[in-house]
């Protein structure tokens, strides 16, 4: 993970069989959230935010907050860009479903998935559909406003 400058500030390690510890990740002190591919990203264009820096990669212009939680204030480089936040599709996830639901709330774009698409995430999506397909299903499920609210409520499943 680099900031702004392209300094790095922090690396993560993960681990792809099954251990007890999936995740390791070191930042360096009084850094409170790594962003991954930030020093990368065009603020100009839309940026789409995920949760984890795999599915960041499949984006263009994708980066990472790495792991799910509330963003009070987003970095300088971004915040006066168009964000579009991507979380897992994970309508049974009580965590994920109310987090969804505060970004919701705050009026950030979101993409609230098909409910014909049972994949957790962008990686399994390219996986099963193709890229070209899941960059689509992005780009055509983003939503803010009274139209997310709407879909909001008829996707989740808690």
């Amino acid at each position: 993970f680099y900031d702004e400058g392209g300094k790095l500030i922090g690396v993560q390690g993960r681990a792809f069989s099954e251990t007890a510890i999936r995740y390791i990740t070191l930042k360096q002190e009084g850094c409170e959230r790594l962003w991954y591919n930030l020093d990368k990203v065009n603020p100009k264009e839309t940026v789409y935010v995920t949760e984890g820096p795999i599915d960041s990669m499949f984006i263009p212009n994708g980066i990472a907050m790495q792991g799910a939680g509330w963003i009070d204030v987003l970095p300088e480089k971004i915040k006066n860009s168009n964000v579009v936040f991507i979380f897992d599709n994970e309508p049974r996830n009580a965590e994920i479903v109310e987090l969804i639901g505060k970004y919701v709330d705050d009026g950030r774009s979101v993409v609230i998935w098909p409910e014909q698409i049972n994949r957790k995430d962008i990686n399994d999506m390219v996986t099963s559909y193709g890229l070209g397909i899941t960059i689509k299903l992005i780009i055509n499920n983003v939503y803010s406003g009274l139209k997310a609210k709407m879909k909001y409520t008829t996707w989740k499943k808690v």
